[in-house]
């Protein structure tokens, strides 16, 4: 993003997730774009506003994508001391806080239509890959299983790009799923600058069954045929404090605590499970066990 150079990126997306990439065959690859030991992308980014592409490629990616806690809100984090001090990588945090730490405040509410778009889409959660269009400052590419095609297209430039894309598959009609606008072919995409358009199959105004509905500004309920309940302003998110308290910890996470978060992740998750989440209570299963 800072480069605009897409080509990285697809160069990276081709040799691990295209036929007969690296991890072509593996549908479980854990995603993340910052963690503990590395600096905060809002403080990595030169501009802002790539947050908002950096996370659609990271939910629309092969992969189960992963937020480092904050970075939902878009928390600044650099390392201290000339780069011996990541402490500031990971500071106390409440969601609450967020709002006024961050330095993108719609993104709470961004990542969760991404993560609706992406529960809702076999295509986008273990569909193969395939690129379509690419140029230094925008991407399109495919998701596609047998029943659905998704076609994501991402433009980083400060001004908008108009993109000619070709379904692997032939469509006569595509939807985009954030607005509702229904695309005819052939397939002309107009992206506004620092943004992103998601298309899908569209048949007589249904997406895989699900009743379309008109295009809806974004503080209400509903999005193009998803049911995207609107983010709560304070999300309640269960914090290790909660975890240590329960399992009598102190500052420090201990054996205890850290059997009791296990064994709350694991719980969750089998409650959950899909065959994506397969591999991750695989990892749970071995870490309560170690």
């Amino acid at each position: 993003h800072n480069d605009r150079n897409l080509y990285e990126i697809a160069h990276s997306f081709n040799r691990q997730f295209s036929d007969g990439g690296i991890y072509a065959h593996i549908k479980a690859i854990y995603n993340f774009a910052e963690n503990h030991d590395v600096e905060r992308m809002a403080s990595t980014l030169k501009d802002m506003r790539h947050l908002d592409t950096l996370y659609c490629l990271l939910y629309m990616m092969p992969g189960v994508p992963s937020i480092y806690y904050g970075g939902e809100f878009g928390i600044e984090g650099k390392k201290g001391h000339g780069g011996s001090d990541d402490s500031p990588l990971r500071p106390p945090f409440s969601p609450a806080d967020g709002p006024h730490r961050g330095r993108r405040p719609h993104l709470p509410q961004l990542i969760h239509n991404l993560a609706a778009v992406r529960s809702s889409c076999p295509a986008v959660r273990y569909g193969d890959y395939r690129q379509l269009n690419i140029s230094n400052t925008h991407l399109a590419f495919a998701r596609t299983v047998s029943t659905q095609q998704v076609l994501v297209a991402v433009n980083i430039a400060d001004q908008p790009a108009t993109v000619s894309i070709q379904p692997p598959r032939h469509a006569s009609r595509l939807t985009d799923v954030m607005s509702g606008d229904i695309l005819s072919s052939p397939f002309q995409l107009t992206i506004p600058a620092f943004t992103f358009r998601i298309l899908r199959d569209t048949d007589g105004g249904t997406v895989e069954g699900i009743e379309l509905v008109q295009h809806v500004a974004p503080d209400t309920t509903t999005a193009a045929g998803l049911d995207i309940p609107v983010m709560p302003s304070q999300p309640q998110v269960q914090h290790v404090a909660a975890a240590q308290a329960r399992a009598g910890g102190g500052g420090g996470v201990g054996l205890t605590t850290k059997e009791s978060m296990l064994s709350e992740v694991y719980s969750r998750c089998e409650a959950l499970a899909t065959d994506e989440l397969h591999a991750l209570l695989t990892i749970l299963r071995r870490m309560r066990t170690s």
